[in-house]
Formats: structure tokens, sequence, C-alpha cells
């Protein structure tokens, strides 16, 4: 298991019965955790309390959580994970537009969630011990001691799902990176050849750096091969 170091999970799920479950079973792993039972409530205190790690239910009355995901990443960067009820393929896809790092499905496993927070904490932690250094391609700028982006000298705001893709992908510029090798360098976990997760990421990231207009000019798309973050 990892060593939490009493990290902080934010739980914003209206039902009080998961709440309860999922307050017990972190803490019994060693977790501090606070609880917020509407989507208002859970933006004020993701704001508020800064915490490690925020699971967030996508149903709920009032702010919803894709709202609530959206609204929190004007400044917070930290891990989110989504939990939906909804099969649909939309559903999905909304997280993971909107800045979540992940999403479950219910009937939840607090198993299968333990091990997501557990991977998305470390690649946290591992991105923290990297060594201090700037990387550049035309005008884009990444400061990894601060973890700031910058293209075109205007910050750029992005999440820390999307921070790490870019940051790893930039560390090894002028390489062709695989689906597998980053998913499992950014999740920690295989690739099931399924989870769409990479590619929404990629997708948003594009968009942020303003290199969305197919040829790409910072990182390209090999066909059948992986990522090349374009070395110059």
């Amino acid at each position: 298991m990892l060593e939490n170091d009493n990290k902080h999970i934010l739980i914003v799920e209206d039902d009080l019965e998961i709440c309860r479950l999922l307050d017990m079973f972190l803490r019994s792993k060693g977790y501090q955790v606070s609880l917020s039972n509407s989507g208002t409530e859970g933006l004020a205190d993701i704001i508020r309390l800064e915490p490690d790690l925020v699971v967030l239910d996508i149903m709920m009355p009032g702010m919803n959580g894709i709202e609530v995901c959206q609204k929190s990443r004007e400044t917070y960067t930290g891990p989110i994970i989504m939990l939906t009820a909804c099969s649909e393929e939309i559903s999905e896809i909304s997280a993971l537009d909107t800045g979540a790092d992940g999403y479950l499905h219910k009937p939840l496993r607090p198993h299968i969630l333990l091990s997501h927070i557990e991977a998305l904490l470390r690649r946290e932690s591992r991105s923290k011990k990297n060594d201090n250094e700037l990387n550049h391609t035309g005008g884009l700028t990444i400061d990894t001691l601060k973890r700031q982006v910058k293209c075109n000298d205007e910050e750029v705001i992005l999440t820390g799902a999307e921070y790490e893709m870019l940051e790893y992908l930039a560390k090894q510029a002028g390489t062709i990176v695989s689906r597998d090798e980053c998913y499992r360098a950014l999740k920690g976990i295989e690739f099931d050849g399924l989870d769409r997760a990479l590619d929404m990421r990629l997708s948003s990231l594009r968009k942020k750096i303003k290199d969305d207009i197919a040829p790409y000019q910072i990182i390209k798309t090999i066909r059948c091969k992986g990522y090349l973050f374009v070395k110059q």
C-alpha cells in the first residue's frame, strides 16, 4: 500500500450512506477524510481545504459533479476521481473533458477506489521528486520546479493529469512513447485497451497549449506507435 503520509481525501457525495462507508474505509487505511453532501458545498470545500485528492459524484441535485469539476479546475490542480451511476459514454467523456483524472461506476467497490486513489497519489509524488528543469518547444515553456506552463508567455492552467502528461512527454522529447508506456507512467496501472482517458486528456491538453489543429506542432500522434513531443 502507498505510504499516504496522512493524505487528505475530500468526498463530495449526496448519498449519506456512501459517505459514511467511504469515510470509515479510508480512515481505516490512514487517510484524513472530509465530507461534502452537495455540489455547492463541495466546490467551496475544494477551494477552502485544498485536499490531496477529490472523490466527486456526478449526479447531485443543484450543482452537479461536472459543473463542480469544471469550476474547481480554475484553481485546483489535484487529482479528481468522478463517480457515476450512468453507463452512458457521454458521462465518461464529459467527466474527462472537464478535468477529471478518472471515473468509476457505481455500485462502488471500496478496494477498487482505493487502488485508483493510490495510483493517482503515486503519480503526484513521483512528479514532485523529478529534477527541476525547463523544457521549450516553440512558444511553450514548462517549469518543472513551479509546475508552471506558459504558452507565448501566458500562463496555461492545466489539471494535474494534463500537466503530468505534458511533462512526461516533454522529458522524452524526440522519442516516440507508446500508449501502453504513457498509460503505465501516468496511471500506475496497466492499459486495458478500453480506457479513453488518455485520448480525452491529450485532446484537452492540445486545446490549452494551442496545438489542436492538425498537423500538430508540439505533440504529434504517430499512427500505430504512440505520441511524440517534438524536439526543438
